[in-house]
């Protein structure tokens, strides 16, 4: 009797390991996006803070299940041995190992696995309409029905000095508003170079507005890197 009880509290949580772990998982997949960092956060933990807790809620996954393996110890040999008149015992017995041996082997596989570089920028965004469109460098395409981007800058109002920064600090997740603040370069110089209407709202996160509006996030740091250089 206080084994069948040992088992039903290992399975209970075994239950509710499995829940929080696929409800931390959906919290950074859709809630704290990648890129999100510090900016957003929840119950005062960023998606950095929600990473480690996903793992140590994983990692006690693992360990209520090698607690609910070992109470069905007996059982899983009588399974994998097979009863006393059960043919070749020894051939199940090698299966069951290789099984287990393969399914190690392609869990260590990427953990010991080198690492290449991919050539992209670290924390660069992953939205639909970054990576494509002009690359960095490359002069934005006409605008319609009027003078190319190189005409537009040429008009722009002149920035104050002093205000300005080297430091092109743009994210997907970034509003107009939130780019402005954290890289120095005006809301009006942004939306002007990006080719934006008048009223487009602020706070619209700027991988949004590309898709809208047909820029990338490249887009969006090369103006805040040639924008010093006006200063």
């Amino acid at each position: 009797m206080r084994k069948v009880r040992q088992q039903f509290w290992v399975d209970v949580a075994l239950f509710a390991f499995l829940v929080l772990l696929v409800g931390t998982g959906a919290l950074m997949k859709w809630v704290l996006p990648r890129g999100s960092g510090e900016s957003l956060a929840v119950w005062g933990l960023g998606r950095h803070d929600w990473g480690l807790v996903h793992f140590v809620v994983a990692c006690c996954l693992v360990g209520a299940f090698l607690l609910h393996l070992l109470l069905h110890w007996p059982w899983i040999k009588a399974s994998v041995r097979g009863g006393t008149g059960s043919r070749r015992p020894g051939l199940r017995v090698g299966a069951g190992i290789a099984v287990v041996a393969v399914l190690l082997a392609a869990a260590a596989a990427p953990i010991l696995s080198p690492v290449a570089s991919t050539g992209a920028a670290a924390g660069g965004e992953g939205g639909r309409g970054e990576g494509r469109g002009a690359a960095v460098g490359v002069p934005l395409p006409p605008l319609h029905g009027g003078a190319p981007a190189e005409s537009v800058r040429a008009i722009a109002p002149a920035p104050e000095r002093g205000v300005c920064s080297a430091a092109p600090e743009v994210h997907g997740y970034m509003s107009l508003d939130s780019a402005a603040r954290a890289t120095g370069v005006p809301v009006e110089h942004l939306a002007r170079q990006l080719r934006l209407p008048l009223d487009v709202p602020r706070t619209t996160p700027l991988r949004d507005l590309g898709r809208s509006h047909g820029f990338n996030m490249d887009d969006v740091r090369r103006i805040v890197r040639e924008y010093p250089a006006r200063c």
